[in-house]
């Protein structure tokens, strides 16, 4: 179980680090935005919305899907979760059995899901080896650079449409 947390968190701080804030405008591809000012991935962050208007990128490979965007403040959100093989419903609360985690970074912060009280959910809609539609929501706890339980963040609202690398 430790070892499937660290590979997907391993796998989240990744994809998230590999999209380019600049793309290619082709709905998600090479780490793109879709061109036309709209956002491939949206959320509420407790009560401020967000969107992958900087960059967006899904990859699936080996049975572990990862999904990221981040934000032209540069705030990323990224999922990972293991065994996923259909479109279905994926837990990202603590100690869950595939492994499922979701992580936000911003500046010098980081929360995730992958901490004792950190819950959520991955519902993928749609799933093809070239496309993922799907939704999410999660409660991040944060991690070593926060600094109290009040800076937990609540994301609803979580949607995402994009292109599979």
């Amino acid at each position: 179980m430790k070892a499937t947390r660290l590979v997907l968190s391993a796998t989240a701080v990744l994809a998230a680090c590999s999209s380019s804030p600049t793309g290619s405008g082709n709905n998600g591809n090479n780490g793109g935005n879709n061109g036309g000012g709209s956002a491939a991935m949206s959320a509420t962050l407790n009560t401020t919305a967000w969107s992958s208007a900087a960059s967006y990128r899904a990859t699936w490979t080996n049975k572990v899907i990862s999904i990221s965007g981040t934000s032209t403040d540069y705030t990323t959100i990224s999922i990972a979760v293991a065994d996923v093989q259909v479109a279905g419903t994926y837990s990202l609360t603590f100690g869950n059995p595939n492994g499922g985690l979701v992580q936000i970074v911003s500046g010098t912060k980081v929360w995730s899901s992958g901490y004792p009280g950190g819950s959520g959910t991955l519902m993928l809609t749609s799933l093809s080896s070239t496309h993922t539609k799907g939704t999410f929501s999660f409660v991040a706890i944060p991690a070593f650079t926060a600094t109290s339980s009040a800076d937990t963040i609540r994301v609803s609202d979580g949607k995402f449409d994009m292109d599979i690398q």
